[in-house]
């Protein structure tokens, strides 16, 4: 049992590679997108409530986390941590009730990542992709402009193209 948060920047792989950990590791997958899409399905990612309910749904995942990792399983938790502070909250957190934390960053080259989002957003109006936020102009630089990338010290495992070092 353990918790393996994944962190990166929008695009780089997070999903796919939390669904290949889920195999690897019998493990139960939590993604706050996901979440928010099915029970709030009519709020954009530019509603004036996007901010509360991504919080309140990270909080109902979290506690979900700690539940089934008690339970004997491992967790791959998936979401909005991009400060350097609320993922240090996270880990003291798992650490204080004594669940094994791993921070597993996902990186990959710039052009990959932004090939990669063409084809969500083209996999997203054409309603193949339905869990995942249609990333326009806006949405993409208020993600770069808030993701702080973790300082070698936060990373447990480094994936880069896939590549695990």
């Amino acid at each position: 049992m353990k918790i393996i948060h994944l962190c990166g920047k929008v695009g780089v792989g997070k999903t796919t590679y939390a669904k290949k950990l889920v195999k690897e590791e019998n493990a139960v997958y939590l993604n706050r997108d996901e979440l928010v899409f099915k029970l709030f399905p009519n709020y954009p990612a530019q509603s004036k409530f996007h901010d509360e309910i991504e919080k309140t749904s990270n909080e109902y995942l979290v506690e979900k986390a700690v539940e089934i990792a008690r339970a004997g399983a491992t967790v791959i938790l998936e979401g909005r941590n991009w400060f350097s502070h609320s993922r240090k909250e996270m880990r003291d957190f798992f650490t204080r009730l004594g669940i094994p934390f791993e921070m597993h960053f996902i990186d990959v080259h710039e052009e990959k990542r932004l090939k990669q989002l063409e084809k969500r957003n083209r996999e997203i109006k054409s309603g193949k992709n339905k869990t995942a936020y249609f990333i326009d102009d806006g949405i993409f630089k208020k993600c770069e402009e808030l993701f702080q990338r973790p300082k070698p010290d936060e990373i447990d495992v480094y994936i880069f193209e896939g590549v695990k070092s």
